[in-house]
């Protein structure tokens, strides 16, 4: 979450941010960022993520997801239109941003 208020300092912009759970939030927002499971925990079943995508796209309009695995084809399975798909690499390895929007 830390990240996060430091990118809304970054743009200038300002949010009320918390830190939840994605599988059991029922808070609806404005817009939700997520940093899916990844590296050793990245080992969570289809079922999952897509309850997972499932329960967000409830909750927001607008979804923001960095994952380090490709996820488009489970995105657009759950309903999700996917705006924009943003590659970012590190040193230690790659993680995806997907922005998207509730059809």
């Amino acid at each position: 979450m830390a990240r996060t208020g430091e990118n809304l300092t970054h743009f200038d912009l300002e949010a009320t941010l918390a830190c939840m759970d994605a599988q059991l939030t029922r808070q609806p927002a404005d817009c939700i960022a997520t940093n899916l499971p990844y590296g050793v925990y990245s080992h969570m079943g289809r079922d999952s993520l897509r309850g997972i995508l499932r329960n967000l796209l409830l909750l927001s309009p607008r979804i923001t997801l960095v994952t380090s695995e490709r996820i488009e084809d489970d995105l657009r399975a759950e309903g999700y239109e996917i705006l924009q798909i943003i590659p970012v690499e590190s040193e230690r390895f790659e993680r995806i941003v997907y922005l998207t929007r509730a059809p």
